[in-house]
């Protein structure tokens, strides 16, 4: 009977030993239980987003916009720079003058003034600038490079930095695809309407001017008819308008063209529009009128033996640049029809 008793004890102590600690085999069910996420949807979806690798097409894309905002930036504050240095140039010229007529001490006598007038006009021969009333400087046909003082030196040098960073990531293989009609193509990229953006031509450029105010450029190229017209408008009260400029193209290969000045047209404030509004003016032939404002202007010149043209190194729905035969850099935005320069 004791021997029962104890055996009964020991069974009830072993068993609330086991109800105290609870086995692994009785809590593993429960430990692989599902919770329930406490995270939004939404946040799971945009963390799921965050962590997918975007495509190469997208990363190159997002490149090349990240660039092209770098190079608009870059020409912003060349065209900056360039005014801010214009300013001065025009004010230490003044000075000078000021400076040497004080150092005159008399203003001299009119007879003195009709002779160096004189003087000035038989020594001086007129330039194809000044027999265009100095309005063609825009398209002069001989390439010089601008000079410039050290700090436009420095943001032309972040233009051109731009500028070659860009043009490898060129999504247009062949932009004269379409160019009258070439590799069977009905449309160009070239097409529409360009605005001037930067370029380092000393000849492409404008001062304001009292009489003609200020100029409004733009390039209107059409494929079909292998045509780029070169449009500069005047806001101000002078007799000249504005001009255009014709060139035709001829492409050479997939981004090359070959330039020939065509003619100008003046426009002109006449009170006869019809007889005297428009003025147009032949151009002879390019690699003659080359050599001839050569003489003229009496500089070195870079000139390619290749004549008028360029070579295509970026272009896409908003930027187009280029290099000359003779190594000048022009960059040009596309706009928008009826959106002013």
């Amino acid at each position: 009977m004791r021997v029962l008793t104890c055996y009964l004890a020991a069974t009830i102590a072993l068993t609330h030993a086991f109800q105290a600690f609870p086995s692994s085999r009785a809590t593993a069910p429960s430990s692989r239980a599902p919770t329930r996420s406490t995270t939004p949807p939404s946040s799971r979806t945009a963390a799921f987003a965050t962590a997918t690798p975007q495509t190469p097409q997208a990363l190159l894309a997002e490149k090349r916009e990240t660039l092209k905002q770098e190079l608009f930036e870059a020409c912003a504050a060349f065209k900056e720079q360039e005014r801010a240095s214009a300013e001065a140039a025009a004010a230490e010229a003044a000075a000078a003058a000021a400076e040497a007529e004080a150092a005159a001490g008399e203003r001299p006598s009119r007879a003195r003034r009709f002779f160096r007038r004189l003087r000035g006009a038989r020594g001086e021969q007129p330039s194809l600038d000044k027999k265009l009333g100095k309005q063609l400087s825009a398209e002069s046909f001989v390439a010089m490079e601008s000079s410039y003082d050290a700090a436009l030196r420095e943001k032309r040098d972040a233009v051109v930095a731009a500028v070659d960073a860009l043009a490898p990531l060129n999504p247009t293989a062949a932009p004269l695809d379409g160019w009258r009609g070439r590799n069977g193509r009905d449309t160009c990229a070239l097409d529409g309407r360009w605005a001037l953006r930067f370029t380092n031509a000393a000849d492409a450029t404008f001062k304001r001017d009292d009489a003609r105010g200020a100029a409004t450029t733009s390039q209107t190229i059409d494929s079909a008819a292998g045509l780029f017209v070169n449009c500069v408008d005047f806001d101000g009260d002078g007799k000249l308008r504005g001009f255009r400029v014709e060139v035709e193209g001829e492409a050479l290969n997939d981004s090359e063209v070959q330039l020939v000045f065509k003619r100008v047209r003046l426009l002109r404030r006449s009170r006869f529009p019809r007889l005297f509004g428009t003025i147009t003016i032949p151009l002879p032939n390019p690699r003659r009128l080359r050599k001839f404002s050569r003489g003229l202007i009496g500089k070195k010149v870079d000139a390619s033996d290749r004549g008028a043209g360029f070579a295509l190194l970026y272009v896409d729905d908003d930027v187009r640049m280029h290099r000359t035969f003779d190594g000048l850099l022009f960059v040009q935005q596309r706009l928008a029809d009826g959106e002013a320069e």
